[in-house]
């Protein structure tokens, strides 16, 4: 997928009350653990940190996330855009 094709893909980032996140144009996530989430969406890397959180929900046909927890920040990146296969992609086999 080119650069500009991916730009245009939808992503977004809904954060309710700093106790749960829902992530859409999730393409793979890279790790997790309770503070931090780092994957890699149509927008770019994201960074969630925070206490307590966990993954309620993945749905990597609809490529979208919910996670709950103490969420402390957010923060997109385009430096790791393209990595090698990250967990999600793995898991798809893709």
């Amino acid at each position: 997928m080119k650069g500009d094709e991916a730009a245009r893909k939808a992503c977004g980032l809904t954060i309710d009350g700093r106790e749960k996140a829902v992530i859409t144009g999730v393409e793979h996530v890279e790790s997790f653990d309770e503070a931090q989430i780092v994957l890699v969406t149509h927008g770019g890397q994201l960074i969630i940190t925070g206490t307590g959180m966990h993954v309620d929900s993945l749905k990597p046909e609809e490529e979208r996330m919910i996670v709950s927890g103490s969420i402390d920040g957010a923060v997109y990146s385009d430096g790791a855009r393209r990595r090698s296969r990250g967990f999600l992609r793995q898991a798809l086999g893709r």
